[in-house]
């Protein structure tokens, strides 16, 4: 590999079907996200972690029964997802109120129960088009766990559409049990 993160595959072969493969590494990649999950989660006293198990409980549930917006979500970008919320969202009691614009989480629900509307709610209105770039919803845009690569772009397989889509799904999902 060379020192400018690249690496490749060589031949001196004149063999026509040969392929050269290139490719990308960023180096520390891994350990960014780790670092940044550990990070997350401690900021918001383990409740990070646990919002990610919460919302990944209903994304598989739903997918066995072939819900097409579970079955388009993987659990790296619900990971992804929750990681860009911010912390103080994850402080969801079941005695305080969160608003964001016309969105207030009602008190008296189970403390987990609030966090994770509150999680979903704000990843639900965020993730609306045209949302992403708006102060509430964390500046210029997300970025994965690693804070490098971005969440939404045009190389990646999931659009902001179909993860909104998702997010109404497990909010509504999640609200009616």
């Amino acid at each position: 590999m060379s020192s400018s993160g690249w690496s490749w595959a060589t031949s001196n072969t004149h063999d026509p079907f040969f392929v050269v493969i290139i490719l990308v590494d960023y180096p520390g990649l891994e350990q960014g996200y780790v670092a940044n999950g550990v990070r997350k989660n401690d900021a918001t006293s383990c409740s990070f972690k646990k919002a990610v198990r919460i919302v990944n409980k209903p994304r598989n549930e739903r997918e066995d029964s072939g819900v097409s917006s579970a079955r388009a979500m993987t659990s790296f970008l619900i990971e992804n997802l929750i990681w860009n919320v911010p912390d103080e969202i994850f402080g969801a009691q079941g005695n305080s109120s969160i608003g964001l614009g016309s969105l207030t989480i009602l008190s008296g629900v189970r403390p987990l129960h609030a966090m994770t509307l509150a999680v979903l709610s704000y990843l639900h209105a965020c993730t609306r088009d045209g949302s992403l770039v708006s102060v509430a919803c964390s500046g210029s845009g997300w970025t994965a766990e690693n804070g490098i690569k971005p969440l939404f772009h045009d190389s990646q397989s999931w659009p902001r559409a179909q993860a909104n889509q998702f997010l109404q799904d497990a909010l509504d999902y999640i609200q009616s049990g």
